[in-house]
């Protein structure tokens, strides 16, 4: 059975859950809130069966791992994790990405940064570093850019987001841009 995660998977993420679900067997996903799995099960209608919502508060690390371990546990090795995570939770993903190397022969693990991870006063590239350690996780680092339209720049829609994921997805690019970030001066 193919298991895949998507961490934040029912706002923006949504329509990424939706193209995971008719390629894996089980699609677990992660939100703080109720209301956007409403909207979610009612898009995926079709493949409810595959659709494990899992309501927890990321920054909540104990009951997010038990709530990991229980859908491993009933589905099986999760193979493909897509991460929307907020910065108020900085150990979930390296607890997730610790659990996913334990659990998972080989898990594809991709992390959707903002932009501001792309500013050239940011110097950090150890987040890449600190995903070497689990050897059994392929990192994959994806920043949100914006778009140039005329002499104006605006914020990537959700459906530009979720285009953009999916084709990264695809083409398993280690590192990723959707949309741009230069010249950063014209960020929104």
């Amino acid at each position: 059975m193919t298991h895949a995660l998507v961490i934040g998977g029912t706002g923006m993420l949504k329509d990424v859950t939706l193209h995971l679900l008719k390629e894996f067997d089980k699609v677990s996903v992660i939100a703080r809130n109720e209301s956007g799995f409403g909207n979610l099960e009612k898009e995926a209608r079709e493949y409810s069966l595959r659709l494990k919502p899992l309501q927890v508060d990321y920054t909540d690390y104990e009951i997010l791992k038990s709530l990991l371990i229980k859908s491993i546990k009933e589905f099986g090795e999760i193979s493909l994790v897509v991460s929307w995570i907020h910065s108020t939770a900085p150990k979930a993903l390296y607890i997730i990405a610790d659990l996913m190397n334990q659990t998972s022969s080989k898990c594809e693990l991709y992390e959707v940064l903002g932009s501001a991870y792309a500013n050239p006063q940011y110097h950090s590239n150890n987040r890449n570093k600190n995903f070497e350690k689990f050897e059994n996780i392929n990192y994959h680092r994806i920043i949100l850019g914006f778009v140039l339209e005329d002499s104006k720049s605006r914020w990537l829609t959700n459906s530009e987001i979720s285009g953009g994921i999916i084709k990264v997805i695809e083409k398993t690019s280690a590192s990723s841009i959707i949309g741009v970030v230069e010249p950063w001066s014209s960020r929104p």
